[in-house]
This record gives structure tokens, sequence and C-alpha cells, in this order.
């Protein structure tokens, strides 16, 4: 008679079973790493004007999603104060 080895797991993934949840846990002592987001206005004037200075204005970096009105707006806003200051 010919060996016949069976299909084992199949499509059925590892599960993890017997894995004590210590080792799955992280360790309590390590520093976290904690990435604060800058927090600014919703409205693009309000943010644009909080910056003091015209050249913080023009340098200042658009903190809106790229395709959004706000951002379209605060990148106005950095334009017109380019050609107003020519």
């Amino acid at each position: 008679m010919a060996y016949k080895q069976s299909p084992g797991r199949m499509n059925l993934p590892k599960t993890g079973a017997g894995v004590p949840s210590e080792l799955t846990m992280t360790d309590p002592k390590l520093p976290k790493s904690e990435v604060k987001k800058q927090k600014f206005d919703k409205d693009p004037e309000k943010h644009f004007r909080s910056f003091t200075s015209k050249a913080t204005q023009i340098t200042a970096k658009n903190p809106y999603p790229s395709k959004s009105v706000r951002n379209r707006k605060f990148a106005q806003l950095q334009k017109n104060l380019r050609n107003s200051s020519m």
C-alpha cells in the first residue's frame, strides 16, 4: 500500500491557540511612542491669520488634506499674500 499524507490545515490559518497571553501582550515598562497631532483651526482663514508675520504666513505648511476645499482656500490665501507683496 502506498503512503498517503494528510492534507493538514488546508485553508485554515494558525490560530495561536495555546500561546500564553503574557507572550502576546506588550511590555508595560517600555516607553510608548506618542505622536501628538498639531491642532489647527478648521477655518483656513483663522488658521492663516494665526501666524504672526507675513513671512511665516507665506512659508507655512498647509495642514489640510490635499484635495479638500480648505486646502485650496489656504493655498489661495498664501497666493494672494505673495501677489500683494510684489
